[in-house]
């Protein structure tokens, strides 16, 4: 940890609080014109990638944009957006460069099926990991402060074998395995099968250190559920999703609740529902139904699983 500077008197406000309750807060381009202000401004701010604790701290005083992407001839587009907007506000293009999962800053990406990399844009540090057969999720582990990958170990579904999890620390050099642990053989004989997929445009949301999952069958009950990964248990287990949910629905987290948007068969609308009673009742309440200019998009059947939702914590919605 670097030492913060010595407190010095400028206009009445300590230089300690102008750099760490004042300069956090402000937009990442506001930030970097900053520098031009004094020297001591310019010292602190230069050295931000060597200062961990300012870079941390202006990241959480940030509002959360979301990811969103798009395929474009040969090009593969990733953005970061503003949904009032709907104007990118970071771009990233790349032919077979995808991104897996975001978290507290960090970005998984995939090269290949067999390169995955772990990056800080911030930093521009990144590490090269192994190849994961079945990407599941990347999430901080509260508890011991470490980054960890969900991944599924098994063989295609088509093989015999049965598929197990694992978890990688980031930065270690082995996964460790973790079998399928689960409350109920309804879930296990799920989970054997591997039942749980992720896909760059249907990765799992993190949200109460949990992982979850776009809504599948479960079979036994002949009804789509969620399943959920707690991080900190290292246990999956099934949760209810909404009633006649659409195969191609996703999950998106809005408002500190667990979403799911679902395109209508007649490509139309889209549903929009959110979880209320975490964790007791798990009650999916209705709320929104867009219309779709479907002439203007030109949609069609084949594209449904190219419609995505992003919600902001301001509220609005982008399809």
């Amino acid at each position: 940890m670097n030492p913060r500077p010595a407190a010095a008197h400028r206009g009445g406000i300590p230089e300690e609080i102008i750099i760490w309750e004042i300069v956090p807060r402000l937009p990442a381009r506001a930030l970097l014109r900053c520098r031009a202000v004094c020297r001591s401004w310019r010292k602190a701010l230069t050295s931000l990638k060597s200062n961990p604790d300012l870079l941390l701290a202006h990241h959480r005083l940030q509002p959360s944009l979301p990811i969103a992407s798009c395929f474009q001839l040969a090009r593969h587009d990733l953005r970061a957006v503003a949904p009032r907007s709907a104007a990118p506000v970071a771009s990233l293009r790349h032919p077979t460069l995808q991104v897996r999962a975001s978290c507290d800053g960090l970005l998984v990406l995939s090269l290949s099926p067999a390169s995955y990399y772990v990056c800080n844009p911030a930093t521009r540090q990144w590490l090269l990991h192994p190849f994961f057969p079945h990407f599941l999720g990347f999430y901080p582990h509260r508890p011991s402060g470490e980054y960890r990958i969900l991944h599924g170990t098994g063989p295609p579904s088509r093989s015999r074998r049965k598929t197990s999890y694992s978890v990688f620390t980031v930065g270690s050099r082995k996964p460790r395995g973790i079998g399928r642990p689960a409350a109920s053989s309804s879930e296990e004989k799920a989970l054997a099968h591997g039942i749980i997929k992720t896909a760059p445009d249907r990765p799992s949301i993190l949200l109460h250190q949990s992982l979850h999952f776009y809504p599948v069958k479960n079979k036994e009950a002949n009804i789509n559920m969620v399943m959920a990964f707690s991080t900190t248990a290292e246990s999956f287990r099934w949760m209810t999703a909404p009633p006649d949910v659409q195969p191609s629905a996703t999950l998106f987290e809005t408002d500190g609740k667990l979403g799911l948007s679902s395109v209508s068969e007649d490509m139309t609308e889209v549903h929009i529902h959110t979880l209320h009673d975490y964790g007791s009742s798990e009650a999916w309440e209705f709320r929104y139904k867009l219309r779709l200019p479907v002439v203007e998009l030109n949609l069609s059947a084949a594209r449904r699983s190219f419609i995505e939702v992003a919600a902001s914590e301001e509220g609005g919605v982008l399809v």
